[in-house]
């Protein structure tokens, strides 16, 4: 099956941001036929133009991982990918694959050594804390990713983090871990980046390069890691098979799953 990219809009008016895992699609293969992907495809391709929009990934995955879990679901690349937790960006254009120039240029310019990173779990593990490293999937160029197993020590553990990632001029991200996307029980993603990144950077970036409103920023998530892109504008939904705990934390919930949902909301907010 051949992946075409959108077309650009002449004027981009409204950025629509969605999570891919459990959000876009399914973690289980066996879902991803049933979560309306085709539809929000369609929907899309018919409304780019004449609604001035764009669309894009912003996801913990890595782009080859992107790649790789949506062929075969997919007739359509997004505008953009914001992969490995926000801290790569790239613009698809013409079926192009393009890593964004001043988005290369944030990283360089945070002075990010991601051989700092090994030394702070070399200091954690001095302090018999030890981290298990997540699937290749999820490490990144500027990002690494382990799990942490929750414990009777668990804040003091999270206050050395931090202390170890300011020392080493290192960003260090805490989110509690979505069983439905695979993560094992009573455990927490820690995330170490540049500083400058993450999901709700990436909005920001957006907003900024492309001159939109925040208002005109339509976020779609399922678990706590999309809460920092919520934060960015008051258009902001969990889709309605999102982790349980995050919806008792965020409002705006929909009640279709998956792609029904981000479709649904957004014939609501833009007709």
């Amino acid at each position: 099956m051949k992946i075409e990219s959108y077309s650009f809009p002449n004027k981009v008016k409204s950025v629509i941001c969605s999570d891919l895992d459990e959000t876009f699609l399914p973690f289980a293969d066996e879902h991803k036929p049933y979560s309306g992907i085709a539809g929000l495809e369609q929907y899309l391709s018919d409304n780019i133009e004449s609604k001035s929009m764009i669309f894009g990934w912003i996801t913990g995955s890595n782009l080859s991982s992107v790649l790789r879990k949506t062929k075969g679901y997919i007739t359509r690349y997004p505008h953009f990918v914001a992969s490995s937790l926000g801290t790569e960006f790239h613009w698809i254009i013409n079926n192009e694959i393009k890593e964004s120039d001043s988005w290369r240029n944030r990283i360089v310019a945070s002075g990010y050594e991601h051989s700092n990173v090994d030394l702070i779990v070399a200091e954690l593990e001095k302090q018999d804390i030890y981290l298990e490293k997540e699937d290749d999937d999820y490490q990144g160029i500027y990002k690494s990713t382990y799990y942490y197993h929750i414990n009777g020590d668990t804040a003091a553990d999270f206050l050395l983090m931090e202390k170890l990632a300011a020392e080493y001029h290192v960003k260090v991200l805490f989110n509690k871990c979505t069983l439905r996307a695979g993560d094992p029980e009573n455990c927490y993603d820690i995330e170490f980046m540049p500083h400058g990144c993450g999901k709700g950077e990436v909005v920001d970036f957006l907003i900024k390069e492309l001159d939109v409103s925040p208002e005109n920023v339509y976020c779609f998530g399922d678990s706590f890691n999309d809460f920092s892109m919520f934060a960015r504008t008051k258009n902001a939904f969990l889709v309605g098979n999102a982790d349980p705990e995050a919806k008792r934390q965020h409002p705006q919930v929909l009640e279709k799953e998956y792609c029904y949902g981000i479709r649904s909301k957004l014939e609501e907010l833009l007709n």
